[in-house]
């Protein structure tokens, strides 16, 4: 069976039973409280084209996030980059407790694009997933947020739309400092703790074109290690890892400035602009020129 890809947030609200939906295509918020769990021939798993941030303050059920199983994420924040391949089983005899917000990077104004946020908001990764435990007025003061925020999107009044923007900055922000010098629940082993370092090394050095050697020697490591370990938590090679955030900062580059193709090939490391348009069409099927025509 084909695993579904909810790119459409009322399909979700169908899914969970919600008796609300959204007249966004680009925004939902939505109350655990309010699920009920899919029937047994309605399949929950699921590839996500959103970000996502749950807040939990007491958790009854099981979500599985690419590889990882989580079955306590009680005060906590679990953050969700789009392409993640998710699932949940909520206890019949317990509800959890919590909200999630669920965005698109259109609902920004101007349009923020994949690279900006991840780069605006390192709590994101595209590859692995984000669990922070909070602190309990962390948690409260992000809570009534939410709770102000799904107001909000269940009056849709006039300047909704603003508001919920608004609301949205703020706890990307707020999250962004409580975050900033908190350890994650995750990773625990060796391997979750190298590859996600490395992948905060790759973003740290977009502008520079590192050999997989030249990451290792960073992190203090053998390269053999290094690739060991990120395909152990991400099933994905370093050098994949590495191709996925060069092309997102030029798409952003692209789509965002008025740069040459070279002045882009240049700020993700590339000295010519043939060899950066051959790996460009490469990785998309299409040349930088070609991308930055499109509608």
């Amino acid at each position: 069976m084909e695993i579904a890809t909810f790119s459409d947030l009322n399909y979700l609200a169908d899914v969970l039973s919600l008796e609300y939906r959204t007249t966004f295509s680009n925004f939902f918020i939505f109350r655990f409280k309010d699920c009920i769990p899919p029937q047994d021939n309605v399949d929950a798993m699921h590839f996500t084209q959103f970000y996502e941030i749950a807040i939990t303050r007491q958790d009854y059920g099981i979500i599985k996030h690419n590889n990882r199983v989580y079955n306590d994420l009680h005060n906590s924040l679990h953050i969700v980059a789009p392409g993640s391949l998710l699932s949940y089983d909520e206890r019949e005899d317990k509800k959890s407790e919590g909200m999630s917000i669920l965005f698109h990077p259109n609902l920004f104004s101007p349009e923020r694009h994949s690279y900006d946020i991840v780069s605006e908001f390192p709590f994101f990764k595209l590859h692995g997933s984000s669990v922070y435990k909070l602190k309990e007025e962390q948690l409260n003061e992000l809570y009534k947020l939410y709770e102000l925020l799904f107001e909000e999107f269940i009056r849709n009044g006039s300047d909704c739309y603003r508001i919920i923007q608004a609301y949205v900055n703020v706890i990307l922000y707020k999250i962004k400092q409580f975050t900033a010098n908190t350890h994650k629940v995750l990773p625990i082993t060796r391997a979750e703790q190298i590859a996600y370092r490395f992948e905060e090394l790759v973003q740290a050095r977009h502008h520079q074109r590192l050999s997989l050697s030249e990451y290792a020697s960073c992190l203090n490591i053998s390269a053999i290690y290094l690739s060991e370990c990120v395909k152990k938590v991400n099933k994905k090679a370093p050098k994949q890892i590495i191709i996925d955030y060069q092309i997102l900062k030029a798409k952003s580059l692209l789509l965002q400035s008025n740069r040459t193709i070279a002045e882009v090939a240049q700020s993700i490391g590339f000295e010519e602009a043939t060899y950066f348009t051959k790996f460009f069409r490469k990785h998309t099927g299409l040349s930088p020129k070609q991308f930055r025509q499109q509608p």
